[in-house]
């Protein structure tokens, strides 16, 4: 019965996971931006923190619970993952440029913020596999 009903609901439920990371993330991104140019403006209506714990939720719950039908022999691209680097370690000086007043705690959060840059690099190569179409060598 179980498996039943995760066969029609699971791809489901993984789109609307999916779909939700996708706002929270833009949500956020937007918000942050208007009160980064305004500040004030976003804080005093609204809790900016609400859309980072939903895209960090429902993008730790892509991660895990992405399926593993992944090709025996591929090649991944050395250059994907040089400029994955480059970008994440570009968000953490980014990071710790704009909260390095905070001292030892923004070396810290600046670390974190470059391991979730390369998460969501990993996730995206992940989902970008299972969309590949599979090439015959025919």
């Amino acid at each position: 019965m179980f498996l039943r009903w995760h066969n029609v609901w699971g791809p489901t439920l993984r789109e609307l996971n999916r779909w939700i990371y996708v706002v929270s993330v833009t949500l956020y991104l937007g918000l942050f931006l208007v009160e980064d140019l305004e500040p004030g403006f976003v804080s005093l209506h609204f809790k900016l923190n609400l859309p980072l714990w939903i895209a960090m939720l429902s993008g730790a719950v892509l991660i895990f619970a992405a399926e593993q039908h992944r090709p025996q022999e591929r090649t991944r691209s050395k250059w994907r993952w040089v400029w994955s680097a480059v970008v994440a370690i570009g968000s953490g000086l980014l990071v710790w440029f704009r909260i390095r007043h905070l001292g030892g705690l923004a070396i810290i959060i600046s670390i974190l913020a470059t391991l979730v840059v390369i998460a969501l690099a990993a996730a995206l190569d992940a989902d970008r596999d299972q969309h590949e179409p599979t090439r015959s060598s025919g």
